[in-house]
């Protein structure tokens, strides 16, 4: 078995939060063109976002938690399925 290397962990995170935030935005019926607008964040970044390429800053979590009126605590839980 593998140890897991830094960005291991750095890639399951950021997939874990595309698909927290994919599935949140889906519930919300928001576009990312609409959660950009909202949260003064590119739309552009916020796909990146959605495609798991990379997770956001603190600051950005914090505005798209506002924009989506959802708790801090739905994105730092690690667990991908809820």
């Amino acid at each position: 078995m593998k140890n897991k290397t830094f960005k291991d962990a750095e890639n399951e995170a950021a997939e874990i939060f595309a698909f927290k935030l994919n599935k949140l935005m889906c519930e919300k019926n928001c576009a990312p063109e609409n959660l950009s607008q909202q949260c003064g964040i590119s739309a552009k970044r916020i796909k990146i976002w959605l495609n798991g390429k990379t997770c956001p800053r603190v600051k950005n979590v914090v505005k798209i938690m506002g924009a989506l009126k959802c708790s801090f605590e739905y994105f730092l839980r690690m667990e991908a399925c809820e």
